[in-house]
Order: C-alpha cells, then structure tokens, then sequence
C-alpha cells in the first residue's frame, strides 16, 4: 500500500524547493555538469542536449525518440549538419506530410459517430464547436510536421485572428462539410500552408480572408460617401501596418530605430497614410458558397478608384480595380526597408529568444530580402537562418574535463533567453511521455488527441488572442530589475524585453502547476470531451452512448530509475529542461527521493513535477 503521508510530504518538499528556486530576479549563467564513464558518454550527452535544445525550438516539445534519432546524427554529421537536414526534411512534403486543420476537424467528427445515420453538415450540425481545438491539439501532439505547425503558431501570434469575431461560432453549415465554426481552421490552414511559403503571398491570403475581413473590419468596406457622412473603415489599414508589416518607426535593417535631431523615433507612417490605405481595402465581401471559408471577393462598384498615394511617395493611380490596388499596397509593404528586420525579429522571438542581437536580426532580415536566388520574403531561407544562426546554435556553452569524465554545461544569461509560452510547455510535457488516445470505458485506444480548452490554466489558446495585439506584444518589460536593466550587448535600441512574461502572471504559473499536478498524478491527462458516439440498434437507431476520452501518459522508463536519483534527474533535465537545471536544483531534487519513503511510481511523478515547475524548464536558453 502506497504511504499516502510520505508521498504528501516528498510533494511539498518539492513544491516548496521550486517555489526558492523562482525567487532568483535574474537567469543565472550557470546551468548545469553530467557525469559519465567515458568521455566517449560525455559525447554522446551533449548531442542529447544539442539535439532536445533545437527540437525544443522547433517543434511542440523534443520526444525521446526524436531526441535518440537527432542526437545519433549530430554525433555522425555534427550539430549544424543534421539540424539542416532535419529543417531539410521537414520542408519536403515527400518525406514530411502537410497536416492540415480543417479536414482534421472533419476527420474527428466523423469518428465520433456523427457519420453514422446519414449524418450531412447541411442537414445537421455537431453538438459543440470545440473540435477546431481539438484539431489544433492533435496536430501540436502528434503531427509529424512539427516544424510546419511550429512556424504556423508563430505566424498566427503575427496575423491575429479571434474566433469570437460575428459568425465564427454559428454551426451552420452552407457548404458539406465547411460549417461556420471551421472557419477559423480554414484560416488556420491557409497559415499551414504558406508557413514554408513566401510571406507576400500570405500577406495576400490573410488580406482576402473573410475572417480577417470580419475581425478587422475590412469585410463590406466601401468608398467613402461623404453625402451620407460614411467613409471607409481604418483598422485593417492600420494594423496591417503596425503589427503585420512594417511597425510604428522608421528602422535600419539590424531592427534599430532611425532617430530624428531630438534622438527621438521618426514613425514610418501618418494618419494620412491610413487613410489612403483604408481607402485601398474597399470593395471586398464574402464570395458564394462558404462564406467564412472562401476568400472574400472584389465588388469594384464599392470600391474608391480615385488616386492614392502610399508609403515612399508610391503612387496608386486613378481607375484602379479593388484587385490592382490591393497588390499595390501590398507591394509597397512587401518591399518596404521595414518589413525584413521587423518580421524577422517577431519571429526570432518565437523560436529562439526574446531578445536577438542587431547582428541576429540583420542576419535574418538579409535571408528575408534574398533567400540565396534572388527570392524576397521567402519563409524557408528565414526560418533556417533562425535556426541555425550562430547566435541561436551557440547560447549554450559546453566544456568537458577529460581526467574527472564531466560535461559542464552553461547559458548566456537574461540577455541570451526567453520564458516559454505557456501552452509550448504544455505541448512539450504531454509529448515527452510517449502519449496514447483512448476511451476510458472500454479501455480502447483512439486515433486522436483531443483536449478541452486549458485557457484558464495557460492564459493561451489557439483563436482566443484577447485582441490583435496578440496575447503578448514583443515589447512587454514586466515589473521588476529588467525594468532598469542595461544590456551589456548589441541590442536594437539598446532595450531588453520579456514578452511572455505579459500572461505567465503569479496566478498563471500556479494554475499551470497545479495542471501539471493533476495530469501526473493521473498519469493521464483527463476531463475531455464526453464523445457523444451514435450506435444505431434494431430497437432504436437513435441510441446514443456517452463515452470519456482521455490521454494516457507513460512514466514506467522514469519509475524504472527511480533507483538511481541522480541518472532520473539527467534523464529528465535532458527531455524536460535541455540540459539546464541547475547543479543545486539537482542535487536538491535528488536528495529529497532519496530520502523519502514511498513507491517509484510517485517519486518519478513528482520528480517530473519539480523539474516541470521550476525556473530552470521554464526559461528556453
């Protein structure tokens, strides 16, 4: 019989250990040493490390397979060379498969019974309009385009939508199966699918998108009307510039500011400039059929067709269609000296840290304006010079004494880290324990993975940005020494930032703790979606039968070396935290299972727990 009491007393000695942990104000350098038996093992720990820190970047959380599969390359090939055949691979459909959305969502109907009895999106509608997150969540978890879906994520954090927009949630259906509510996937897959694509193009298919149209208003624009006192709608004008394009101020390449004689900002646009740009997004509406899923289409009789001028004295001419100004808009932004180091630093952040070097960003606003073949905005070219940026691959230093067998790891510091957004913790904690699909009542395994909302837990969730401004702005310095701290490096503007930092509030991080608590103990991530699963009898052909879905998680390799503390705790710093916890936090950890009197399974779990709480897993280096 499990000692309840001891096991409630390990639990708090490792809860109270991660809360003094969390009260360092700043990221310490140091990270942490392994010991080995050969130098030749030392090795091999570092590619594990290499291989969990880039995979923690690029994907919804390093499993361990993916780890053993990556670190046996960069052991064979080196680091660089098999992360660039990892990115390579990723970008090849033929070997990496595009996992797209909608027809996920679709997928899950039907296998929760709704196809059974005939049943038709335009004679019916599904009971709940949740299955759009749970496509979202099974794509996250188990897709094997993970790097897609990654960069996807970012790039929906740039073109915000809300699913909460007019309409997003009817479940009417005008199409078969393309309900109102999987607009918002349809949105989703249109990010799927540019994300390795070029950012002109996406900027288009985000313009014409009728959920954009609905969220920033552009949707029915017309030409002023100034008899009536009508005159276009500026949102969409406005923010296409300011968070989707070029930002507020004029900037140099390497994302500094240009500064007028009183060392002050120059902004990059005026009031007339939205204007003219309003003035551009008139005349779209929603085209036949699928109205939330089809691009909206041009209706010239709305749109103003007199001359507009743009930025850098671009000028569109009298009698332009809705579709001949609209590409020139888009060009003028497309082209703009802004654009390469301001999208290139928004998603540096999203991938790698929250504070990149003027050299960093250059580096990735240069791939941005010429992937190597003359190609501007080419998404591949900048994804791969984020990743493998010398700024990016070097943040963790590695040094090996021979004669003691040791691996000293250790981080660049504040300057060099990001906190990690809340629901990529979440991601990288149910991938990290080898996850299964199943229905709890008869114990069967599903084909999907499907989690109810977390938003309370992780202040996050796909479609749920509280605004356009994301759930965070890049620029976000929370209370506290950063507020009045001077980076010793070659920062834009010579300012540092902790974005994340906006939602991962005291109450955050305790609810997420708390989610985390529950999930281990369970060993199963529950409360889902009751499946509402239709089995048509001989006696009644309406018969329904409720059945929990939930997701079983797999700690038996970490129960299975509970006995050696010391190996649990590397195995678990290498999957959970890459190779960052704290030499202090580790031989605290381990001095604590040692010592208490329980059963494996428990100190494994709550091993898992102290690790996932701490500083340590929660700052990215």
């Amino acid at each position: 019989m499990i000692n309840i009491i001891a096991a409630g007393k390990l639990l708090i000695h490792l809860l109270i250990l991660s809360i003094v942990l969390f009260t360092g104000s700043m990221r310490s350098v140091n990270a942490g040493t392994f010991q080995a038996d050969s130098v030749k093992d030392l090795a091999s720990i570092e590619a594990r490390v290499r291989a969990a820190q880039f995979l923690t970047r690029a994907t919804f959380g390093p499993t361990k397979t993916g780890i053993s599969e990556l670190a046996a390359q960069i052991e064979n090939i080196g680091a660089e060379a098999a992360f660039e055949n990892w990115i390579d691979d990723q970008f090849d459909e033929s070997i990496t498969p595009k996992t797209l959305h909608h027809q996920l969502a679709i997928d899950m109907l039907r296998n929760d019974g709704f196809a059974q009895n005939g049943f038709d999106f335009t004679t019916g509608s599904p009971r709940t309009t949740q299955y759009r997150h749970y496509a979202w969540w099974h794509a996250a978890i188990a897709a094997e385009d993970q790097l897609r879906q990654r960069v996807a994520w970012a790039l929906s954090q740039i073109f915000v939508i809300n699913e909460v927009s007019a309409g997003n949630s009817s479940r009417r259906a005008r199409e078969f199966e393309k309900p109102d509510f999987l607009g918002v996937t349809s949105y989703y897959d249109m990010l799927v699918d540019n994300a390795f694509g070029n950012y002109r193009e996406t900027l288009e298919q985000v313009t014409y998108h009728p959920i954009m149209g609905i969220f920033l208003s552009h949707r029915g624009n017309r030409k002023a009307n100034p008899d009536n006192g009508t005159f276009p709608d500026e949102n969409y004008a406005r923010e296409v510039k300011q968070l989707m394009s070029i930002g507020l101020y004029q900037m140099k390449r390497n994302g500094d500011f240009q500064l007028d004689k009183s060392k002050d900002p120059i902004p990059v646009y005026d009031n007339d400039d939205i204007e003219n740009f309003a003035r551009v997004f008139t005349g779209l509406d929603y085209a036949g059929g699928a109205r939330y899923h089809n691009p909206m289409q041009a209706r010239d009789d709305r749109h103003d067709q007199e001359a507009k001028e743009l930025l850098n004295g671009a000028i569109l001419a009298t009698g332009g269609s809705t579709q001949v100004d609209i590409d020139g808009a888009l060009d003028n932004l497309f082209y703009h000296q802004n654009t390469a180091p301001f999208i290139s630093r928004l998603l540096i952040q999203r991938f790698v840290k929250s504070n990149p070097s003027s050299r960093y960003i250059e580096a990735v606003a240069q791939a941005f304006e010429d992937n190597g073949q003359g190609v501007w905005g080419d998404f591949k070219a900048v994804v791969k010079e984020i990743l493998l940026n010398s700024e990016a691959m070097g943040s963790l230093s590695y040094s090996v004494n021979r004669k003691r067998k040791v691996l000293s790891i250790s981080g660049s510091g504040t300057e060099h880290s990001r906190l990690q957004e809340p629901i990529l913790r979440y991601t990288a904690f149910v991938r990290a324990f080898d996850p299964e699909p199943y229905i709890r009542e008869t114990d069967q395994l599903w084909d999907y993975f499907a989690i109810d909302s977390r938003f309370d837990e992780l202040n996050q969730e796909p479609y749920r940005s509280p605004s356009v401004f994301n759930f965070y702005r890049p620029d976000h310095v929370p209370q506290g020494e950063l507020q009045h701290y001077r980076p010793k490096g070659r920062f834009p503007n010579k300012t540092v930032s902790a974005p994340e930092f906006q939602i991962m509030t005291s109450v955050a991080a305790i609810r997420l703790a708390n989610q985390f608590l529950l999930d281990i103990n369970d060993a199963e991530i529950d409360d889902l979606v009751s499946l509402k699963l239709l089995e048509p009898t001989a006696e009644d052909s309406s018969a329904v039968v409720y059945r929990k879905l939930e997701i079983r998680l797999d700690f038996s390799a970490e129960t299975g070396m509970v006995g050696d503390a010391g190996a649990l705790v590397d195995h678990l710093n290498i999957l959970l935290c890459q190779g960052t916890f704290s030499d202090a936090a580790h031989d605290s950890v381990v001095g604590i299972i040692e010592d208490e009197v329980t059963s494996d399974l428990i100190k494994a779990q709550y091993t898992i727990l102290a690790l996932l709480s701490s500083p340590d897993c929660a700052v990215q280096e």
